[in-house]
């Protein structure tokens, strides 16, 4: 059992220190080297290999090597703004998940969100910028699991519903401590809720349910982290949601 834990300990350090290194060479200003970056996915990808954690990171990684190897071979040594923002987004989803601590930052979680923002963007071939005001606030891994998976799924539904017939767009994330609850306002400048289709119900309770999957899955989340999530009916174009999470 100590082997094991042991084990675990020095993965966990050794992936924590190839990341850190992988997203400080993404973070300057200076053009990135594809080798760089390769020999850390590399190696990345051999340490999950040689400790038998076979899940979805590994497979992105490999994924990852795959293009940069090509990529290299191809067209040279340098990565465009485009590339290295997307490879900084698994990065800091693998630093994320590796973080041994019991809280994790509100704002860390915002700027994973932006990210998946440009990545889903270019997905659709949609010009959309993120905005966000987002306080410093320490939150259980427990909670910022839960809101991930609520925000994620509100900005999947933007792309693919909101902005389906539109080419660029807005996303405003603003987020406040207000008698003792964290506040969340997301919206979208997209085509907005469809009024004419009445089995809808306006209210918190059965609003949800006349929509799809990613919506339904939103308020799923909202319920298992004990917060409430309803639409801004004030909003005057797009959509909007308020997210009250008590503290």
């Amino acid at each position: 059992m100590k082997k094991i834990k042991e084990s675990n300990r020095l993965f966990k350090s050794e992936i924590a220190s190839l990341t850190e290194q992988a997203i400080q060479l993404l973070k300057a200003d200076q053009k990135i080297k594809l080798l760089e970056i390769f020999f850390i996915i590399h190696s990345l990808k051999g340490l999950y290999i040689y400790h038998n954690k076979s899940n979805i990171k590994l497979k992105q990684m490999i994924k990852i090597e795959e293009n940069l190897w090509i990529k290299i071979r191809r067209d040279g040594n340098n990565l465009s703004e485009e590339e290295k923002k997307s490879i900084l987004l698994f990065f800091n989803q693998l630093r994320f998940e590796q973080q041994s601590v019991k809280q994790k930052n509100l704002k860390d979680l915002i700027n994973q969100l932006e990210l998946c923002c440009l990545i889903l963007s270019q997905k659709f071939e949609k010009k959309i910028s993120f905005q966000h005001f987002t306080p410093s606030l320490e939150l259980a891994n427990n909670i910022t699991t839960g809101l991930s998976a609520i925000l994620i799924h509100l900005l999947r539904n933007s792309l693919s519903h909101g902005f389906k017939y539109k080419v660029s767009g807005e996303i405003i994330v603003h987020s406040q401590v207000k008698n003792k609850k964290l506040l969340i306002y997301y919206s979208d400048n997209g085509k907005g809720y469809d009024n004419s289709k009445k089995s809808r119900q306006e209210n918190s309770r059965n609003f949800f349910s006349g929509f799809g999957l990613g919506l339904q899955s939103a308020h799923y989340y909202s319920k298992k982290i004990k917060a409430t999530l309803i639409r801004d009916t004030s909003c005057q174009q797009g959509c909007a949601f308020i997210l009250s999470l008590p503290l």
